[in-house]
């Protein structure tokens, strides 16, 4: 390896381990969380939810809202969470996966 190539690595070896520092990604959440459960209030689901949000809100200081969507068993959560406005993030129930 010539003296080139060595100079030409090490500078590529530095401008590698520099960028990272130069990248900044917005704060998750910026804006409030609403948590989707298809199961209606008072399940255990939404039991496990409103703990959840409890604990997720503290951690990410936002706002975290648990919303009770029953019916169609579960199936109109995918099409709900995609189309949501950009007002707020949704997370869909782990829990409740169909």
């Amino acid at each position: 390896m010539d003296r080139r190539q060595l100079l030409a690595r090490l500078a590529a070896t530095a401008v590698a381990l520099a960028l990272p520092g130069f990248g900044h990604a917005q704060a998750f959440p910026s804006k409030p969380v609403r948590l989707v459960v298809p199961q209606a209030g008072g399940t255990g689901n939404d039991v496990l939810a409103r703990a959840l949000a409890e604990k997720l809100s503290r951690a990410w200081q936002q706002p975290v809202v648990v919303e009770n969507r029953p019916g169609a068993n579960g199936r109109w959560r995918s099409p709900m969470c995609s189309a949501s406005p950009p007002t707020a993030t949704r997370c869909s129930s782990p829990a409740c996966r169909t």
